[in-house]
């Protein structure tokens, strides 16, 4: 659909866009947590097992979290636009909520996502995320997104 045409917005585009900004808001909020502890090391209380090595591996994952977080606000709100480029950030918002848990589950065993009914939940919400993609890719192949 080119040109001047009014397109309406598709049903699933409202609930997708009001879903994943609560999701990417709530990321946001997490890179915040993380921003203070990385720039503010001296409030947090670190046990007597912390090194500088685990100070510089929070730096990594507030960044990850930092990417996760912006990668996902704009790919909603391109969605909400109806504007072709929401693909390309959603799924980047999905490899790099991969690689934080692959990174995190490398560093602290499955504590780092409570258990196994934990890592469940997160490889349900890639599903899910998955799911948004291919969603996304159909509207972009049926000319909704420009």
């Amino acid at each position: 659909m080119g040109g001047n045409a009014k397109v309406k917005r598709p049903f699933g585009v409202w609930i997708i866009s009001i879903l994943l900004a609560f999701l990417f808001l709530f990321s946001a909020m997490m890179a915040l947590t993380l921003f203070f502890i990385v720039f503010f090391p001296q409030n947090v209380h670190w046990s007597l097992g912390t090194t500088m090595v685990d100070y510089y591996l929070i730096c990594f994952d507030w960044g990850l979290w930092v990417l996760f977080a912006f990668m996902g606000l704009t790919g909603v709100v391109f969605l909400f636009r109806l504007r072709k480029q929401a693909y390309n950030f959603i799924v980047l918002s999905l490899g790099i909520g991969i690689v934080m848990t692959i990174s995190n589950i490398s560093k602290y065993g499955l504590a780092a996502v409570g258990d196994v009914f934990g890592l469940i939940g997160i490889v349900i919400g890639w599903g899910i995320l998955f799911a948004i993609c291919v969603y996304v890719k159909k509207l972009k192949k049926k000319g909704i997104l420009v």
